[in-house]
């Protein structure tokens, strides 16, 4: 089987499988990228509907290698924030009385 074969078959598999996902979901692509078709941002996130929460932005100047491009500062911030606001929430939820996590946290210098 070639690498190509292989590729697709893994895809195939990869997409019949979205649907299980049920932890939290980024998905960033470039309304530019020459490499992977804008559509199928948007298929992956049709496909993870149980994904939660998922989000999906779109960014209008990078090229495929999106971290690389003009845009990588704000891309680091989109992903810094929704860490941060998928692991705040995850803890609210799993710890009784967590309401006071907005306040600074040592066990975390710096956040």
């Amino acid at each position: 089987m070639s690498a190509i074969d292989e590729l697709v078959r893994l895809t195939n598999k990869g997409r019949k499988r979205l649907g299980l996902v049920r932890s939290p979901l980024l998905i960033i692509h470039s309304k530019k990228d020459q490499t992977v078709s804008p559509l199928c941002a948007e298929e992956l996130y049709q496909l993870a509907s149980a994904a939660s929460p998922k989000s999906l932005h779109w960014f209008e100047r990078s090229d495929h290698v999106i971290t690389l491009g003009p845009e990588k500062e704000e891309v680091y911030q989109l992903v810094t924030t929704f860490i941060e606001a998928t692991v705040h929430a995850a803890v609210k939820t799993a710890l009784p009385g967590a309401a006071h996590l907005d306040e600074v946290d040592e066990t975390f210098p710096g956040h």
